[in-house]
C-alpha cells in the first residue's frame, strides 16, 4: 500500500519493507494544491498503550 502510495516502480517494490503491526496506523497524506504524497507515519502503536 505505501508503495503504490508513493508511486514506486512495481520492480523496486520488492526491494522495500514497510513492516507493520496488527492495529497500527500508517498515516498518508496528499497535498491539496500540488497533489505531492507523503507518508507522514508507519506502524504508529501509540494508540494502543493502555
Amino acid at each position: 500500500m505505501v508503495a503504490a502510495w508513493i508511486g514506486m516502480p512495481i520492480e523496486a517494490a520488492g526491494h522495500a519493507a514497510f513492516p507493520v503491526h496488527s492495529g497500527s496506523i500508517t498515516t498518508l497524506r496528499e497535498d491539496d494544491f500540488f497533489h505531492n504524497r507523503a507518508v507522514l507515519a508507519v506502524a504508529e502503536t501509540s494508540h494502543l498503550q493502555r
